[in-house]
């Protein structure tokens, strides 16, 4: 049989498994795949609502108030929404990523203890003890498994801090960190920013609508005495694992049914080759027949070469698939949800590769032997003058070649427009203009703690200084400062216009950037002079003066 009639199938088998395993691979991992916590189902996240969307960040007097009032809910736990660069001061330098939680976090979570113990109320209290939980990751990497390192004591951002215990080798959290401090909040804070947030657990019996009414009846009830820490918002609540992952869902979705339609285009492609070789050979399966080939070791025969077409086709499908998912790996940008761990927590996933094994293997054995099989159910002698002096099919045979052909063209066609659709609309989803120009722009992060940023006048010097530097650099234009770059999480604060009558109040993301920072994004306008000032966007305008 020519080389092509073998490769072609093999190639469109092995590209429409790989695609598949490796995209569903990643699928299972971020939305299918539960949380790694203790019964995350209830495990809900505390938002903040208003007509213009749901934000995740909290202020100390909301969660006063959620502690205070909001019964249906436990373990309630708060911790910083993005990662905190800390610095090793003591042995080599390093920077590592540690979040800032409350004692309940562990607990809320199911963190395993390895050595020592996690944060107890104690640590909790304002201006308590500079304590640390390790990671055991970090754990063996950086302090080489001491099993004594209980009490020691290591220096983050040139402030000593006592190692209190080492969480298990499972436990990866969200976002993902190598050790935790504690908050140490001030409860009867009135600081209104909104720069972490608050998770708890649903009580035993208690279902997610049942305990929002519960948290809207405590709200309209403390609105009614003004007593609700931000009356503009509303609170809600939500399942975390779907927190975590609602923005990305429809993008993945897409992406996983693009690929599903390319699968499909794989085995309709593959029926129509199989049927095609196996007609043209119909002179052949005639031929042998009437000089005593048995019906049994002809079908034997196509068996066989069906299977190691299939065996080759999910061999490479197997292999582009391991590629896939490294690659897929590779580009998924970092804050990417539910990808703590992800090089050792995601593979190529058996569950797609099998279904798509039996799937091709079925497909070959049925379509390589239904031609040859309606050959051995004819006459010999009329199969012969069907095909009498052509190495071809015979006349009787065409319509049911152009019939394949036809049909599975146009399925084919159907489903590659399909594709092609769910393809564009995935490529829209990420081609947003993100507002800025993101060629040559690179990121640097650094901790920004220690006794050199105390006061403002040292921190602003840390950062005319830094900025300074990096522009030294050859081949480097312009560089500025800022606590969140572009697409990283945000505070939110209060506000309320003072122009105009009646006052307007609201709740928006604000960050704080240095001189030269729109001059990087290469914004069409430069307040390079102008500091220090605030620059507002349209949308918070149109929300002022609508």
């Amino acid at each position: 049989m020519p080389l092509a009639l073998h490769s072609v199938p093999v190639v469109t088998l092995a590209l429409g498994i790989g695609s598949n395993t490796a995209v569903f691979s990643v699928v299972d991992a971020v939305l299918v795949r539960p949380l790694s916590y203790p019964d995350p189902s209830h495990i809900v996240q505390f938002f903040l609502s208003s007509p213009t969307g749901a934000r995740p960040g909290t202020s100390i007097p909301d969660l006063r108030f959620w502690l205070e009032r909001v019964d249906s809910v436990e373990d309630i736990a708060a911790y910083d929404f993005g990662q905190s660069e800390m610095g090793f001061t003591s042995g080599a330098p390093e920077q590592v990523h540690g979040i800032h939680v409350t004692s309940n976090y562990f607990r809320l979570f199911g963190a395993p203890v390895l050595l020592g113990r996690t944060f107890g109320q104690a640590d909790d209290l304002p201006n308590g003890p500079r304590v640390v939980v390790l990671s055991y990751r970090l754990w063996r990497r950086r302090f080489a498994g001491d099993e004594h390192i209980i009490g020691k004591t290591i220096s983050l951002d040139q402030e000593s801090y006592t190692v209190i215990g080492v969480t298990g080798e499972g436990f990866n959290s969200e976002p993902e960190a190598q050790l935790w401090i504690p908050f140490q909040f001030d409860l009867n804070s009135t600081d209104q920013l909104h720069s972490f947030a608050v998770a708890g657990r649903l009580k035993p019996g208690v279902r997610l609508e049942q305990a929002n009414a519960q948290l809207d009846a405590a709200s309209q009830s403390a609105r009614r005495l003004s007593e609700l820490p931000d009356p503009d918002l509303r609170f809600q609540l939500r399942r975390l694992d779907d927190a975590m992952v609602g923005y990305i869902r429809s993008s993945l979705l897409t992406l996983q049914g693009a690929v599903g339609l390319v699968l499909l285009i794989a085995y309709a492609n593959l029926a129509n080759l199989l049927l095609a070789r196996a007609i043209v050979r119909q002179r052949e399966f005639a031929i042998r027949a009437a000089i005593g080939a048995r019906a049994g070791r002809i079908v034997r025969q196509l068996i066989v070469e069906s299977l190691w077409l299939s065996f080759f086709g999910c061999l490479l499908g197997a292999i582009a698939g391991l590629v896939g998912v490294h690659r897929l790996l590779m580009t998924i940008p970092g804050g990417f949800p539910r990808m703590a761990g992800r090089d050792a927590t995601i593979g190529l996933d058996w569950r797609v590769m099998g279904f798509a094994v039996g799937l091709s293997i079925a497909t070959g054995l049925i379509f390589g032997m239904l031609p040859a099989l309606a050959v051995l159910r004819e006459e010999l002698v009329d199969s012969l003058h069907q095909t009498a002096g052509r190495h071809g099919p015979g006349a009787g045979s065409k319509w049911l070649h152009s019939l394949t052909v036809i049909s599975e063209v146009a399925l084919s066609l159907v489903l590659l427009i399909g594709a092609s659709l769910l393809g564009r609309t995935f490529l829209v989803l990420n081609r947003v203009d993100p507002g800025f120009d993101k060629h040559n722009l690179l990121l640097m992060t650094m901790s920004m703690r220690g006794g050199n940023t105390e006061t403002v006048g040292s921190l602003a010097a840390m950062v005319r200084d830094g900025c300074r530097e990096l522009t030294a650099i050859p081949g480097v234009n312009t560089a500025a400062a800022t606590f969140s770059p572009p697409f990283a999480s945000r505070m939110g604060v209060p506000f309320t216009s003072l122009s105009g009558s009646p006052a307007i109040s609201g709740d928006s993301d604000w960050v704080a950037v240095s001189p030269g920072y729109f001059q990087v994004l290469r914004r069409d306008f430069d307040v390079h002079d102008v500091f220090p000032c605030t620059i507002v966007s349209g949308a918070a305008v149109r929300c002022l003066v609508s």
